[in-house]
């Protein structure tokens, strides 16, 4: 089984030199350069994540597949603080982060036990003999949120909605990501909005409707 091509748009950070960086290209590390900070997200960032996309939309059920389109999906992308006196935008390319979802925690799942009887965790320990997965995720802050007073915060939002469980590690990846593909699709647009941050999980933008926040 495979899952119809959704079109997705990224939101394009700022690919300006750096004055920290070196003049010419260095070998193996061309990106870091003056003037390939645009290669290297044509390369490394859209060009990767279309590759996932395919792999993951061609084969949904693959476990491999599942992880890293979770892993590299655009929800949980964030960019780090940037460095005091650095004099770089806050979206820069160089401060982004574009993979490891789940090492960031935006995707958490373990283990529990349970009764077979009950389906639920019995305070006898004797009797919780059965194992599931249980999972919750969410997207991450993309830029640092002014909360006003000079405070600024950047974490993951809770889509408890979309909590679940599965009977192993594997398939619990497999469910996570197709609840992402079906309700983020393959971007970010729809958990930027600020409907959805206000609670109303079922909105879905007009195109054009509002631009990315990067």
């Amino acid at each position: 089984m495979n899952l119809e091509h959704k079109p997705y748009v990224l939101p394009v950070p700022d690919l300006s030199p750096r004055d920290d960086d070196p003049d010419q290209a260095v070998r193996g590390r061309r990106w870091r350069s003056r003037s390939s900070y645009g290669e290297y997200w044509e390369l490394c960032v859209a060009g990767s994540w279309a590759s996932v996309v395919a792999a993951y939309e061609a084969a949904p059920g693959d476990v491999h597949a599942a992880y890293y389109y979770l892993d590299e999906h655009p929800a949980f992308w964030r960019f780090r603080r940037p460095p005091l006196l650095s004099g770089l935008s806050l979206n820069h390319v160089s401060l982004l982060e574009h993979g490891y979802a789940f090492y960031h925690g935006a995707i958490e799942i373990t283990p529990h036990k349970f009764s077979l009887a009950t389906g639920r965790q019995e305070d006898d320990a004797e009797l919780n003999t059965c194992l599931a997965w249980r999972y919750e995720f969410g997207p991450a802050d993309l830029l640092p949120r002014d909360e006003g007073h000079g405070v600024t915060v950047q974490g993951h939002w809770h889509d408890w909605l979309l909590d679940g469980g599965a009977p192993t590690y594997e398939l619990a990846v497999i469910d996570i990501a197709l609840k992402v593909w079906t309700n983020y699709g393959s971007d970010r647009t729809i958990v930027d909005t600020d409907r959805w941050r206000n609670g109303d999980r079922a909105y879905r933008p007009q195109e054009d409707e509002e631009e990315p926040l990067a």
